[in-house]
């Protein structure tokens, strides 16, 4: 489901999505800027310590190793509406500094 729903996105919601797991606007260019700068991505299986339901979860970033913990969300349309409300709420500022 995941790469279905990123391979519909626009390109500014690509761009988003880029920033909000990377902290930058562009991946390189090709595979071997990504081996040079040995850079992956990698998503993992997000955990809870809650009782909090995983189609209730934001997915969370960690940008200085560009990987994703992504909720096992029940339905293609839970997965984009909470990817997309986690790229749009703060993607100016790594840590919410900016207005």
């Amino acid at each position: 489901m995941f790469w279905e729903m990123l391979f519909a996105m626009e390109e500014p919601e690509k761009q988003k999505f880029i920033k909000f797991c990377w902290g930058q606007e562009r991946i390189p260019a090709n595979d071997q800027s990504f081996d040079d700068q040995n850079v992956r991505f990698m998503i993992k299986q997000a955990t809870s310590k809650s009782n909090v339901a995983q189609d209730q979860m934001l997915p969370k970033a960690d940008t200085c190793f560009f990987n994703l913990e992504l909720p096992s969300y029940s339905n293609l349309e839970h997965m984009k509406k909470k990817i997309m409300q986690a790229i749009t709420l703060d993607n100016v500022s790594m840590n919410a500094e900016e207005n």
